[in-house]
C-alpha cells in the first residue's frame, strides 16, 4: 500500500509541477509587454567583460 502512496503522490507533484509552469506562463502572457524584459533588469550582468 505505502509503494502505491509513494508513486501517486510522486505524480501528484509531478502534475503539479508542470500546472505551475503552466500557470507562470499564461499570468507572462497575459501581462504581454507591460512586463519588464529580462535584458532589460539584467543589463549589467549582460554587459561583456572589458
Amino acid at each position: 500500500m505505502s509503494v502505491q502512496q509513494t508513486l501517486l503522490s510522486c505524480g501528484a507533484i509531478f502534475l503539479l509541477s508542470f500546472f505551475a509552469i503552466w500557470a507562470f506562463w499564461f499570468v507572462e502572457r497575459l501581462r504581454g509587454d507591460s512586463a519588464p524584459k529580462v535584458a532589460v533588469l539584467a543589463r549589467d550582468l549582460l554587459k561583456p567583460v572589458r
